[in-house]
């Protein structure tokens, strides 16, 4: 049986300076190649904030990725391909998705698909041993990892999911340029509008826009949580940004955010009500965990179940000082194979008010005896 294989056509490589010839290009025609080389630009941009974000979730160890280095690398990358006749690129996503997939967790990775890349630029007659169809494989599973993408954007709720395939849907009919500006104007508009319905001043809607495309912010930062690398620990702070609200809270209020947290499976609002050296012994941990990236891994593991939610039924509240004890008895929800799941559990939250708001030293739970 015949298969097609791939053909390859060979061209020579050649140096030369990308500069054109500026004498016969029509003004029109430049200030067009102006204006793609602009947008370009700004795709790259875009697509590598974002891929990096995705990476960030992708990465078993949970390390954060730098955009600075990766945009001076592609800036290298493509200044040095177009001497060579090459166009744009960006670093890939794909490459860290399969590093991924395939269990790799360390640069070495990286070091082990340049050889590859070199091996078929030194010898590209290696690629008509590669049939057609292990390539439409190929898309094939592309294309069906980024529709179960869609699960992932879902859990962030319908508003997510919606913009998503709207800016789908304009990528397809319009192009990726345009449907990113239309959906990004989209969004921020949507945002401004209920920024002004809560009589937020113009002038901090614009410190949260910033703020969103800061320097050293955390994808996993919200609008009342602040996330970032701890250059002396290695590890990530969270602390909140509107410390002016927080003070007003009490402690039922802050409680409360907790429980909001888990209900809308919002790790950095859980992980953020606690101290930076908290302790938690979780209803369904079988440790102690100090510290928030262990209490995350917690949380994490809490997530995957389905539909997992909280409710409180009773509380009681001690004060001691400047400490708050809070112990009482809440009830887990989650669904297995589509049976709702049940589990009463006490509690006891030991809590300190500081000038940036109110965190939990210690927290304490587990199940009530069957």
């Amino acid at each position: 049986m015949k298969v097609p294989m791939l053909h390859i056509e060979l061209s020579a490589i050649k140096l030369a300076m990308p500069i054109p010839d500026f004498n016969v290009l029509p003004s029109k025609m430049l200030v067009e190649i102006i204006a793609y080389a602009f947008m370009l630009c700004l795709i790259d941009v875009i697509e590598q904030v974002m891929s990096n974000a995705a990476i960030e979730k992708l990465d078993p160890l949970g390390r954060p990725a730098n955009s600075n280095n990766s945009l001076f690398t592609i800036w290298l990358a493509n200044l040095g391909s177009s001497f060579f006749g090459g166009m744009t690129n960006l670093d890939g996503l794909q490459a860290s998705a399969t590093n991924a997939l395939a269990g790799a967790v360390t640069k070495v990775s990286n070091l082990f698909t340049a050889l590859v890349l070199s091996i078929f630029l030194i010898s590209p007659n290696l690629l008509t041993h590669l049939p057609y169809f292990a390539l439409a494989v190929l898309m094939v599973f592309t294309g069906w990892r980024m529709i179960a993408g869609l699960v992932h954007v879902a859990s962030h709720g319908m508003y997510a999911l919606l913009l998503a395939l709207f800016c789908g849907i304009l990528t397809y009919t319009e192009g990726i340029m345009e449907a990113l500006i239309i959906v990004l104007v989209v969004h921020l508009f949507i945002n401004f509008v209920i920024f002004r319905h809560d009589h937020i001043p113009l002038i901090d809607i614009l410190k949260k826009f910033t703020h969103k495309f800061g320097e050293d912010v955390d994808p996993r930062s919200t609008d009342t949580m602040l996330v970032h690398k701890d250059k002396q620990i290695g590890g990530l702070r969270f602390s909140t940004i509107s410390h002016n609200a927080a003070e007003k809270k009490n402690l039922t209020d802050f409680i409360n955010d907790w429980a909001f947290g888990i209900n809308s499976h919002s790790m950095s609002a859980v992980v953020g009500c606690y101290d930076m050296n908290g302790l938690l012994w979780g209803t369904f941990a079988k440790e102690l965990r100090e510290g928030h990236h262990k209490i995350k891994g917690y949380f994490e593991h809490l997530f995957e179940l389905e539909d997992v939610h909280v409710k409180f039924e009773t509380g009681e509240v001690r004060q001691y000082k400047d400490i708050h004890i809070q112990s009482g008895k809440y009830v887990f929800t989650f669904k297995r194979k589509k049976e709702l799941i049940s589990v009463p559990a006490r509690y006891s939250f030991v809590c300190k008010k500081e000038k940036t708001g109110w965190f939990i030293l210690e927290h304490h739970s587990s199940e009530f005896p069957a």
